[in-house]
């Protein structure tokens, strides 16, 4: 024989404690008082940014490689690995800056593309960005 269930008589999904926070925060909520949070959102509220990520398998190896070398955790590794590859980008970045103003300084100075520049005009456009 097959009972029927309702709502009233479902069981309820979660821990005792995940339980008994709501109910408290339900009745927070009746009396019109702001919930209080629990442990977890609190753990996670720090100035760094979570997040979950697919790392390549091609990086794997590397990533642990580089936690055994340093003796840190993978997830320490990962981040290691992100900074060095983020203060490369920068370095990038920089360098093409400089090289624009360089060339825009060589331009500037009236050299065509089939002559190059005389040494005073190539030294005028290196020392460009020393002010």
């Amino acid at each position: 024989m097959r009972y029927a269930r309702s709502v009233a008589t479902r069981p309820k999904k979660g821990t005792p404690k995940q339980l008994k926070a709501g109910k408290r925060n339900a009745k927070a909520s009746a009396l019109g008082k702001s919930p209080k949070r629990s442990a977890r959102s609190k753990k996670g509220a720090s100035p760094e940014r979570r997040t979950t990520l697919r790392v390549p398998r091609a990086l794997q190896a590397e990533i642990a490689e580089v936690a055994r070398e340093l003796r840190i955790s993978p997830n320490q590794a990962l981040v290691h690995l992100a900074s060095i590859g983020a203060e490369n980008a920068q370095r990038e970045r920089e360098v093409r800056r400089v090289v624009e103003r360089r060339r825009a300084a060589v331009l500037r100075s009236g050299a065509t593309a089939a002559a190059f520049p005389s040494p005073e005009e190539m030294r005028g456009a290196i020392l460009v960005d020393r002010d």
